[in-house]
């Protein structure tokens, strides 16, 4: 794991624990973590609403999930101009994920649970956080990798989760985006 992304999943934590909901007043401050979803998100079933030309999986296993495994429910993945201090683009990562042994049972750090793909193939991955709610958060500035804001929709953004007992979620992708803040 890269230096910067420990200090970002860091951040992160930080950020959880100290109550941090993204939301500001001064509409300049896209520090947060952003909130609620866009309607750019997909169902697990494959269908989509919104724009979103992004589905979960909808056929065969192919990683041999069981029962126990915990379900993306929803997700999102967008990018946009950091504009306080130093501008940068900056790619934000959601999903709200369920486990039938409870949400407690995600880690709270999930190194490479998040996966950018361009043209089928992976361009590189990345670690998210999830509260014992089920919510999960992480981003990445898009010079890290190369995954250019301005081709945010080229990309193909895929998320699966592993619960402590090693129970993986099924592969739930969605089709990046262009976003106007932190929030979406």
């Amino acid at each position: 794991m890269k230096l910067s992304d420990l200090l970002r999943v860091s951040m992160l934590l930080f950020a959880t624990a100290c109550g941090e909901d993204g939301s500001s007043d001064d509409d300049n401050d896209d520090d947060g973590l952003g909130g609620g979803f866009g309607t750019t998100m997909s169902s697990t079933s494959g269908g989509s609403s919104g724009g979103s030309t992004g589905s979960g999986s909808s056929g065969g296993s192919t990683g041999g999930t069981t029962g126990d495994a915990p379900t993306i429910v929803d997700a999102d993945a967008w990018c946009y101009q950091h504009k306080t201090g130093e501008k940068f683009y900056q790619w934000a990562l959601n999903a709200t994920v369920s486990d039938p042994q409870g949400a407690d049972t995600i880690p709270g750090l999930l190194s490479d649970a998040v996966t950018v793909l361009f043209n089928g193939s992976a361009v590189a991955s990345y670690p998210i956080t999830c509260s014992d709610d089920g919510d999960c958060f992480g981003s990445f500035n898009e010079t890290d990798d190369g995954i250019a804001c301005q081709s945010a929709s080229s990309y193909t953004i895929q998320f699966v989760i592993v619960d402590e007992d090693d129970n993986a979620s099924e592969p739930y992708e969605v089709e990046g985006r262009e976003g106007s803040s932190a929030a979406g």
